[in-house]
């Protein structure tokens, strides 16, 4: 995951599962403002004000994996999906990751499963997590107070007779 991969995420925290010991880690970590201008970029929102993280990684299964426990908070400015107008937001969001430290291809002791992410090489990017995380969180329908979709669609005409939608096809099923 981040640079092992070969990609440069905006908001890297790496750490090394190797160097992890047997006791809960923890590791607090926030995003600069040019981190959070990045950030802001890829996911098209108008602003991050802000970006912290706390994340504790435990290891489990003899070692085999590792479980992330944190927390994200924002400050994230989204788009209005009616008018466009800013819309500010408070992200507080907890996340649960467990990802394989060890190759599964030949044991058969733990089956990997939806909920296990496998890890390549000894690089985990925590901050890529949170990034990850951050969006998953985010509201996919942002909307300004009080602003509903019905109130920009047009009415329709009272004298009109609004076509059923499957009228064309009961047209067509009379004729043979």
């Amino acid at each position: 995951m981040g640079s092992e991969t070969g990609l440069n995420p905006e908001f890297s925290f790496v750490v090394r599962p190797s160097e992890i010991g047997e006791k809960e880690q923890v590791y607090e970590f926030e995003a600069d403002s040019l981190q959070c201008e990045a950030l802001a970029r890829r996911f098209d929102l108008v602003e991050i004000e802000s970006l912290r993280v706390r994340m504790a990684v435990i290891r489990h299964h003899g070692g085999a994996t590792l479980r992330l426990l944190g927390r994200v908070r924002a400050g994230v400015t989204q788009r209005c999906v009616v008018t466009l107008e800013p819309v500010k937001s408070d992200v507080d969001h907890r996340l649960e990751s467990i990802f394989s430290v060890e190759d599964q291809s030949d044991s058969g002791d733990m089956m990997l499963s939806d909920e296990i992410e496998p890890l390549e090489g000894d690089v985990l990017d925590l901050g890529e997590v949170a990034a990850e995380e951050l969006f998953l969180a985010l509201d996919p329908y942002p909307r300004v107070v009080g602003v509903a979709l019905t109130d920009f669609i047009p009415e329709a005409d009272p004298g009109e007779n609004p076509k059923h939608p499957f009228a064309a096809l009961a047209a067509l099923k009379g004729k043979k």
